[in-house]
C-alpha cells in the first residue's frame, strides 16, 4: 500500500482486501495528514481538515454557486500518479471506491449522479450512478466496478484504456442549488482494491438491517442499470426474490451502527416485508 493510514482508519478499513496484482491496486488516500497530492479541475478550492473524515481527516471543497446554469458546471477532484498507470490486471472483483459526505448548505439540495472518468492515450469511459445518496449529510460509500459491463466507453476500446490510464477524475461537487449559495463537501478514503461485502449490507454501514430492506424495497423489481445497484445482491440484474431471501438469511449479521435504533423482532420483520411488497404491488396495479 502506498500510504500508511492512521492505526484509527485502519481498524476502520480492516475488511477490505487489498492486492498488488497491478501498479494501482492496493492504493488509498486517506486525508489524514494532507491531500496527498490531488488537485481539482474547475471551480471552487480545496484544503485538508484534520477531523471529520471518515474517519479522522479528508478533502474539503468550497465552492459559491450563484444558482444559475452557468455555475452548474461539473467540478472534478484529479487523482494523483499513484493511481494511474496498467489497470488491464485488475480481477472482476477490483472496484474504486470512495466516500463523499454533504456538509453545505441544508436542507434538501438536489443531488447530482455520483461520476468517474478514466482516460487514456487513445480511450475514455465514464461511470455513473444515480445522485441519490450525492446529497446526504452523513458519509456515504461509492463504488465503481472496475470491469468493462459498468462503464460507458465513449473513445477507444476497454483493453486499450485500461492498459495505460492516464488519468482519473471523481465528481465531487454532486448537488445544485436554485439560489446562490455556499456549497462544502468532503471526499475520503479514495482507494482501488477488492472488498469483501458482508452480505445483505445494501448500505454498506456493515449491518444488515430495516435500512437496507428499505432499499431493496424502494427498488424491487428494478432492472440494474449503468453502476449496477447495491440491492441486486444477487448480481442476476433484477431486484427480486432472490435478493429479499439474501437479505433475510443474514439478517441482523454484523456490527449495529452507534446510531442505530431498535432492532426488529423476527415476527416485527416478516410483518415489514409483507407490508412493504404490499404496497408494491399497490402502487403497480
Amino acid at each position: 500500500m502506498r500510504k500508511i493510514p492512521s492505526p484509527t482508519k485502519v481498524l476502520c478499513l480492516a475488511f477490505f482486501v487489498l492486492s498488488v496484482s497491478s501498479d494501482a491496486e492496493g492504493v488509498i488516500s486517506t486525508f489524514d495528514n494532507d491531500l496527498e497530492d490531488w488537485s481539482k479541475m474547475h471551480g471552487g478550492s480545496i484544503s485538508h481538515e484534520g477531523l471529520g473524515g471518515n474517519p479522522s481527516g479528508f478533502l474539503k471543497w468550497t465552492c459559491y454557486d450563484s444558482g444559475e446554469f452557468p455555475s452548474a458546471v461539473d467540478v472534478w477532484l484529479i487523482a494523483p500518479p499513484a493511481y494511474l498507470g496498467d489497470w488491464s490486471k485488475f480481477s472482476a472483483e477490483t472496484e474504486l471506491r470512495w466516500d463523499l459526505i454533504h456538509i453545505a448548505p441544508g436542507p434538501d439540495p438536489t443531488g447530482l449522479s455520483a461520476a468517474v472518468f478514466i482516460y487514456g492515450p487513445d480511450a475514455a469511459a465514464s461511470f455513473w450512478l444515480r445522485g441519490d445518496r450525492m446529497a446526504s449529510s452523513s458519509w456515504q460509500t461509492f463504488a465503481a466496478p472496475l470491469s468493462p459491463e459498468h462503464w460507458y466507453v465513449y473513445r477507444g476500446s476497454w483493453d486499450a484504456l485500461v492498459s495505460n490510464v492516464t488519468n482519473l477524475y471523481v465528481r465531487v461537487k454532486g448537488v445544485r442549488s436554485d439560489v446562490p449559495v455556499l456549497i462544502i463537501r468532503g471526499i475520503d478514503n479514495v482507494q482501488i482494491t477488492i472488498p469483501t461485502r458482508l452480505m445483505g449490507d445494501v448500505n454498506l454501514d456493515g449491518y444488515v438491517d430495516d435500512d437496507d430492506l428499505s432499499i431493496l424495497l424502494a427498488s424491487w423489481n428494478g432492472s440494474v442499470a449503468w453502476g449496477c445497484s447495491a440491492a441486486d445482491l444477487s448480481r442476476d440484474g433484477e431486484i427480486d426474490d432472490d435478493d429479499l431471501s439474501l437479505i433475510l438469511a443474514h439478517w441482523n449479521a454484523g456490527t449495529p451502527p452507534m446510531d442505530g435504533g431498535a432492532i426488529p423482532e423476527p415476527a416485527t420483520l416478516s410483518l415489514l416485508v409483507l407490508g412493504g411488497l404490499a404496497l408494491i404491488r399497490r402502487r403497480c396495479k
